[in-house]
C-alpha cells in the first residue's frame, strides 16, 4: 500500500486547534497573543516612581524634584521558524506500537509538527516574560 501523507491544511487544522493546559503557559493571563500584522511595533514606557518625600522645614520652599517621564521604544517585528527532517528511513520503518500499518506514517508527520507546534508555544511564553523578568522589549533580546 502507498504511504499518505497528511496535506498542509490538515497539519494545520490539528496544530491550531490543539487546547493548551493553561497551567503550562501562565503568561497568558497577563499578556494574550493577539495577531497584528505590522513592520514596526512601537510602546511607551513609563518610568518608575522612586525615592520618597523629603522633610520639610516650616516656611522653606518645598523641594524640586524631577517627575517620571514617558519613553518610547520603536523596533521591527521578530520572525520565529523550525523545521524537522523525517528522513526515509523513519517513514518506511514508522508503526504504531505493536503493528504495521500505512498511518503509521502519518501519525509520525502529524506527531512532528505537533511537537513543533509545542516549541513554538514555549518561546512565546518565553517572550511573555522576558518584559516583567528583565524590563526589556522582548523582539530586542538577542539570543
Amino acid at each position: 500500500m502507498p504511504l499518505t501523507f497528511p496535506t498542509t491544511k490538515e497539519i494545520t487544522h490539528i496544530v491550531r486547534n490543539r487546547v493548551y493546559d493553561p497551567s503550562q503557559y501562565i503568561g497568558s493571563s497577563f499578556c494574550p497573543v493577539t495577531p497584528e500584522y505590522v513592520a514596526e511595533i512601537e510602546y511607551d514606557v513609563l518610568a518608575p516612581s522612586s525615592g520618597m518625600t523629603k522633610p520639610h522645614n516650616l516656611n522653606a520652599n518645598p523641594t524640586v524634584i524631577d517627575v517620571p517621564n514617558m519613553g518610547t521604544k520603536r523596533f521591527g517585528t521578530g520572525y520565529w521558524k523550525e523545521t524537522s527532517t523525517i528522513k526515509e528511513d523513519e517513514l518506511l520503518k514508522a508503526r504504531a506500537a505493536g503493528s504495521y500499518n500505512q498511518r503509521a506514517g502519518r501519525d509520525l508527520v502529524m506527531l512532528r509538527s505537533v511537537h513543533m507546534d509545542t516549541r513554538l508555544e514555549t518561546r512565546i511564553e518565553w517572550l511573555r516574560w522576558q518584559v516583567p523578568v528583565i524590563g526589556a522589549s522582548p523582539l530586542m533580546i538577542t539570543m
